[in-house]
């Protein structure tokens, strides 16, 4: 709801919709969110990146991985 250029948000609401976030086509991944709203991958890749020519992370071999 906008209210005199103040946009203002129903925190159950967001809540409900980030609870629901399944399959999200995100920056580092598919992103799916737990019921405590965390969002993410589960998993971190660093790259070892030196080429510049090179736009897509997986032609770029990976330096190290985190899955919890």
């Amino acid at each position: 709801m906008a209210d005199g250029g103040t946009l203002y948000i129903d925190r159950v609401a967001l809540r409900t919709e980030v609870g629901a976030t399944a399959g999200f086509p995100g920056l580092i991944g598919e992103l799916t969110c737990d019921e405590f709203g965390d969002c993410g991958t589960g998993r971190v890749n660093i790259y070892h990146h030196t080429d510049t020519s090179i736009v897509d992370p997986a032609q770029l071999p990976v330096v190290y991985r985190f899955e919890p």
